[in-house]
């Protein structure tokens, strides 16, 4: 029996070390990509923990009926909230409703009513509503800031950002 030619045994040793090298790229890119699956899940059930934790406290209330401070979930609308109820809620202070249509209906922080955004007319106000502006200020902010990276290719976010930009561009025209 003839022994294989020297230039065969190489042929046949490259082409085993090309498969094991494929092998082996195919297995450190597998890994990989569960690496990065596994860190992507621990970052989603940690943004969820975060979203799922109320941020907000509300401030003194005015009246008897409301705690000097509650946080957590707000109750939802029995109906719509309209934008004069806004407006009202504004005026008088109610935290609590702000923060339900913050949570709840929270176009209505975006829209006009009288050319006027919510937070000029809380501005306008003047001083005693200057925590109104924080608290409108800061539920702009947390909407943005909890944004996902796939939410930024929904229809309804885009309109959302576009509102915003709105309100930012006549919030920069606004002088006391």
């Amino acid at each position: 029996m003839a022994l294989p030619t020297t230039s065969s045994l190489l042929k046949e040793s490259q082409a085993s070390s090309e498969l094991e090298l494929d092998r082996q790229t195919r297995q450190i890119a597998r890994e990989r990509e569960l690496a990065e699956a596994l860190q992507d899940q621990q970052f989603e059930v940690e943004r969820q923990n975060a979203k799922n934790k109320s941020f907000w406290t509300i401030g003194k209330g005015k009246g008897k009926e409301r705690s000097s401070s509650t946080s957590g979930p707000t109750q939802g609308f029995t109906h719509p909230p309209q934008a004069y109820e806004l407006y009202k809620a504004i005026d008088k202070h109610d935290i609590e409703f702000i923060m339900r249509v913050r949570d709840h209906a929270f176009h209505l922080l975006l829209q006009k009513n009288a050319a006027e955004f919510p937070i000029v007319y809380a501005g306008r106000i003047g001083k005693s509503h200057r925590d109104i502006v924080i608290l409108l200020i800061g539920a702009l902010s947390r909407y943005v800031n909890y944004l996902d990276d796939e939410d930024f290719e929904k229809k309804e976010t885009k309109a959302t950002l576009k509102a915003l930009s709105e309100l930012f561009q006549a919030l920069s025209t606004y002088r006391r």
